[in-house]
C-alpha cells in the first residue's frame, strides 16, 4: 500500500463532516400562553376557514394577526399584552363574528416546550458513509487489480 495514512485521513474527515450533519434535526414546541377563539353560525355549523383578523387592545387600526380559522372554525394566537382582545371571523358571504378575547398577564408569558432532536441520528449517518466510502474503496481496489 502506497499511502497507509489514507484510510486514517479519510475516517477523520468523514467524522468531522458526520458532525456537521447533526444540526439538521427537526423538533416539535407546543406554546403554553395561547388565546384561541371557535366560531360557528347560528345553526351551530363551524365558520370553517374563514379569515380572521386579530386587533390589540385600543387599537382598532391595523390588524396584529391575520389567518384562517381551521375546519371546526377554530383559531388562536399568542398575544403580547394584556387586556381585551377583537378577533374579527369574516367567511366573505356576509356573516361575521366579532369576538372579545380577555387576556390577563399570565397568559403573555409564553413558554415554548419540546424536545431537542435526536441526535443518534447524525451517528448513524456518520457510520453508514464511512462504511460506504470503504466499501467503495474496497471496489475501487478490485478494479484496479483486476486491470493491472
Amino acid at each position: 500500500m502506497r499511502y497507509p495514512l489514507l484510510p486514517v485521513a479519510i475516517i477523520g474527515l468523514v467524522m468531522g463532516w458526520a458532525g456537521s450533519c447533526l444540526g439538521h434535526g427537526a423538533h416539535g414546541t407546543r406554546i403554553e400562553g395561547a388565546a384561541g377563539i371557535e366560531a360557528s353560525y347560528h345553526g351551530g355549523g363551524p365558520m370553517a376557514f374563514c379569515d380572521v383578523r386579530v386587533y390589540r387592545p385600543g387599537d382598532a387600526e391595523g390588524a396584529f394577526h391575520t389567518g384562517t380559522t381551521g375546519p371546526l372554525g377554530r383559531f388562536a394566537f399568542v398575544p403580547d399584552t394584556s387586556g381585551t382582545w377583537r378577533v374579527v371571523v369574516d367567511d366573505g358571504m356576509g356573516h361575521v363574528a366579532e369576538i372579545e378575547v380577555a387576556v390577563d398577564a399570565a397568559m403573555t408569558e409564553t413558554t415554548l416546550r419540546g424536545d431537542p432532536s435526536n441526535r443518534m441520528d447524525g451517528v448513524i449517518v456518520g457510520v453508514s458513509v464511512i462504511f460506504g466510502l470503504f466499501g467503495l474503496t474496497a471496489l475501487v481496489r478490485r478494479r484496479v487489480k483486476k486491470a493491472g
